[in-house]
């Protein structure tokens, strides 16, 4: 290696610096409207599908707490609306239904309690769950005492009781004298 010589190349770099500058503001108006698109996107999903499953989900939550006086806003033609729509369908159709159950029942409470016969009715388990005031007056007993005491205890003897059940009242009297009333038994 002989040196030959040297020389030195120059060149305005303010025209590349106006370049990369103006890539750098493009760059960051792009992130910026990214970043707001970003935003519009979150809202928008917030108020088009996040709202409205809230919203459904504090209806039932109230619904199934015992307010059925429940109601969402329908505010489209999508999945979403559809859901709503049906909730509230649901709702009325169960208020609906719920008020004429109210109704038999009250219709029904009138007529036991009126009743002269005494009734004692039970639920599946055999616990007592009605009694009305003829079968407290014909018993001798409380309304609670004969809950309290359960059907078996009905008539202070749990054995004549549980042979009338299992035997379906066949080869058994239909007929019990128990506190100086005559009481026919039907179970």
């Amino acid at each position: 290696g002989r040196f030959m010589g040297a020389f030195e190349i120059y060149f305005d770099i303010t025209a590349r610096k106006a370049l990369l500058d103006a890539a750098i503001i493009h760059s960051s108006m792009m992130l910026v409207g990214i970043g707001i698109a970003f935003l519009l996107l979150v809202f928008f999903v917030r108020r088009n599908t996040i709202r409205p499953i809230s919203e459904v989900t504090e209806a039932m939550a109230r619904f199934a707490n015992g307010n059925q006086d429940q109601h969402v806003p329908v505010t489209g033609n999508d999945e979403l609306s559809d859901m709503a729509r049906i909730f509230n369908h649901m709702c009325e159709d169960l208020r609906i239904t719920h008020k004429g159950l109210q109704s038999e029942k009250n219709k029904l409470t009138t007529i036991l309690q009126g009743a002269r016969e005494g009734i004692v009715s039970t639920n599946e388990k055999g616990e007592v769950v009605l009694v009305n005031p003829a079968a407290g007056r014909l018993l001798g007993k409380s309304e609670k005492q004969i809950i309290d005491d359960g059907f078996l205890a009905l008539f202070d003897d749990e054995e004549f009781l549980k042979a009338f059940l299992e035997k379906g009242g066949v080869d058994m009297p239909e007929i019990l004298v128990y506190n100086h009333n005559v009481l026919s038994i039907y179970a």
